[in-house]
């Protein structure tokens, strides 16, 4: 396989060396050649190249994991684990770890997914992290149920556990027990998965402080309620919101109770997250000082809009922008103190960054819990307010996505075409030519890939077109 791994990273190699400008270059040839008269084979060569092109190792590693993900959709999958095998080599030279154990995990996802096991497992047992490790693990263990392995995969779930097991702090052990609940459950193994999520319940409720303890306890219960154990989901939400309700400091309550109706809502109790979020919202409201009250406010509509309440959470962003006015014409009222002039004026500007940092990732939420429901002018008018760029962009690419999803491709490209950033606008055009070709659009998906610069999210475009093609 890494003699494999070799020759499709030595063709990247070939395909990005300094291009020629002239015009009679031959790739430049080849590719138009290939965009007049698509087939699959060349397709996915231009995306090797445009992956081989991407900027630093982890999108080169993400580009080539997605390629390989088409391969596989297209039943190539001896080109997939070559693929993956050179997705593998890329993440090895990436320097953060952090980031790599994530690239690794989405790896050895895709590892599974082809039916690579053996390699899935050894890229796994490379991440440091346990959480991580669990998490690839029980992915892994999923795919060989999916395929049928089902003796492999309980050694994969046993190998998972054991993992989660080794993690030291108690909420994301609880919160990594639970998850692998969650997979057994799926995979049909109703016994295990009760056994595990016990395993989680136990080990929540010996959390020391009770915000935590809360949190983790919500966890538990979505996880309970989405392996079908609705009893003992219900009794898990009210043990966290007893124990919600035992922390005194305002803030961390409000958070909490916010947490809870959040896993209440994942987990598809609406109408029981109703009565939460509105208990985390009296508790917010009872906070003296206007700058935590406009925070937490702010995150409690974020939430709200994240479950699909978008009535809800307007409301609060209009309480959430009172409470910030507050704390806006406070501090310009306020005298500096002599002699810490320079101290008092850098508390100002970090307390106005994170009051637009939470505020604008509430608008973030807001919009697109609003395009999802088609609600796309409202949708739009909530990104423009947006400052940032990065997260102005990130919204509108959500709301070009709905679009697309939709079939309004027009209207898709003209929202994406407003995005600044390079990155995020060709990504936003990749979901659009995924949706074009999906629906059978090869030429428009063909003519959108064209206008996309960045080569990581031109790889992902070509990649979806490729499995859409014929052989």
């Amino acid at each position: 396989m890494w003699a494999r791994a070799g020759r499709v990273l030595a063709l990247v190699s070939v395909l990005v060396v300094a291009i020629p400008a002239a015009a009679g270059d031959p790739e430049q040839h080849e590719e138009r050649a290939c965009f007049a008269a698509p087939n699959r084979a060349c397709v996915f060569a231009l995306a090797l190249r445009a992956a081989g092109e991407a900027a630093d190792a982890e999108k080169r590693a993400s580009a080539l994991r997605e390629i390989a993900l088409a391969q596989v959709k297209v039943g190539q999958v001896e080109a997939a684990a070559s693929t993956l095998a050179a997705a593998l080599a890329a993440a090895k030279q990436m320097n953060d770890v952090p980031a790599r154990a994530r690239v690794y995990r989405s790896i050895a996802e895709a590892q599974a997914e082809a039916g690579q096991v053996e390699a899935a497992v050894a890229t796994a047992s490379e991440i440091a992290d346990s959480a991580r490790r669990a998490e690839a693990l029980r992915e892994i263990a999923l795919a060989q149920v999916r395929a049928g392995h089902v003796g492999a995969a309980a050694s994969t779930f046993e190998a998972a556990l054991a993992t989660a097991r080794e993690i030291a702090e108690a909420k994301k052990r609880a919160q990594a027990l639970g998850s692998i609940a969650e997979a057994q459950a799926e995979a049909g193994w109703v016994r295990a998965a009760a056994s595990t999520l016990a395993a989680a319940l136990s080990t929540a409720q010996e959390i020391v402080g009770a915000e935590a303890r809360a949190s983790a306890l919500a966890e538990v219960a979505g996880a309970q309620a989405k392996a079908g154990q609705v009893e003992a989901a219900q009794e898990t939400f009210g043990a966290a919101l007893a124990t919600a309700w035992l922390v005194g400091e305002r803030r961390s309550r409000a958070s909490a109770l916010r947490e809870i109706a959040e896993a209440q809502a994942k987990a598809g109790w609406v109408q029981a997250a109703a009565p939460t979020f509105a208990a985390a919202l009296s508790t917010a409201r009872e906070i003296a000082d206007a700058r935590f009250r406009a925070l937490d406010l702010g995150h409690i509509a974020g939430a709200q809009a994240k479950a699909g309440q978008i009535g809800a959470a307007l409301a609060t962003a209009g309480e959430a922008a009172e409470a910030r006015e507050l704390a806006r014409k406070r501090r310009a009222s306020a005298r500096p103190r002599p002699g810490w002039e320079e101290a008092d004026a850098a508390v100002r500007a970090l307390e106005e960054f994170v009051e637009t940092f939470v505020w604008e990732a509430m608008l973030r939420e807001i919009a697109r819990a609003q395009a999802k429901a088609g609600r796309i002018e409202a949708a739009l008018s909530t990104a423009r307010e947006i400052a940032d760029p990065a997260r102005r962009a990130e919204t509108l690419r959500a709301i070009a996505a709905a679009h697309a999803e939709a079939g309004r491709i027009e209207a898709a490209l003209a929202t994406a075409r407003e995005i600044a950033d390079a990155q995020t606008r060709g990504l936003a055009l990749a979901d659009i030519v995924a949706a074009q070709a999906d629906a059978g659009g090869i030429e428009g998906a063909l003519a959108t890939a064209r206008e996309i610069a960045d080569p990581w999210s031109r790889a992902h475009a070509l990649a979806r077109i490729a499995a859409a093609l014929p052989e």
